[in-house]
């Protein structure tokens, strides 16, 4: 009965885990990022547009046309000239987004609210702690709304992966005593 009791114990200690019991918020929030214009192609900052932390959201600002606005799990771009924002033909007319500190992004998705003629999954790419969106070739209004939806990894925290350690091997200990004692 006492090894049920210490194995629903870790099981129970072991799903806190999975479930963010024991781990870190999983999104953007209270993380620092970094926007960079790139122009004429992917590997160009043509100009660095700011470094902040999302709190709840950190906004940036293109030339005073476009605005950024990056949330705990989105990336909305929207015109903020109050007229039509061209963005000319390169290789990568766009931005870079880079995740300063934590989070590991797992995902990019283009959500249903984006209304940008011509923009499509091919203008974005993602890999752990960059996002890359290419406007290229596309045209922005005052109505024109581009989201993004972020997915990132959730990170552990350095205490919960000790007291999760400490509980394994707490485990092993006691069953390790068990054995020898019969």
């Amino acid at each position: 009965m006492k090894r049920l009791q210490v194995f629903l114990t870790a099981a129970a200690l072991l799903a806190g885990v999975g479930r963010g019991g024991l781990v870190a918020h999983a999104g953007l929030l209270g993380d620092t990022v970094r926007l960079d214009y790139l122009f004429p192609d992917q590997s160009t900052v043509f100009k660095t547009l700011g470094t902040a932390a999302v709190s709840p959201t950190a906004t940036f600002s293109s030339f005073g046309q476009t605005q950024y606005v990056v949330g705990d799990t989105t990336l909305a771009i929207t015109d903020i000239f109050a007229g039509t924002v061209l963005f000319t033909a390169a290789s990568f007319n766009g931005i870079e987004l880079t995740e300063l500190t934590h989070s590991s992004i797992t995902s990019v998705s283009i959500d249903a609210a984006t209304n940008l003629a011509g923009f499509s999954a091919s203008d974005v790419s993602f890999d752990a702690s960059h996002i890359f969106v290419n406007l290229e070739d596309l045209t922005i209004t005052p109505t024109t709304l581009v989201q993004l939806d972020i997915g990132t990894g959730a990170i552990p925290e350095p205490g919960s992966l000790v007291l999760l350690g400490t509980g394994l091997l707490g485990l092993y200990g006691v069953s390790r005593r068990r054995r020898t004692a019969k």
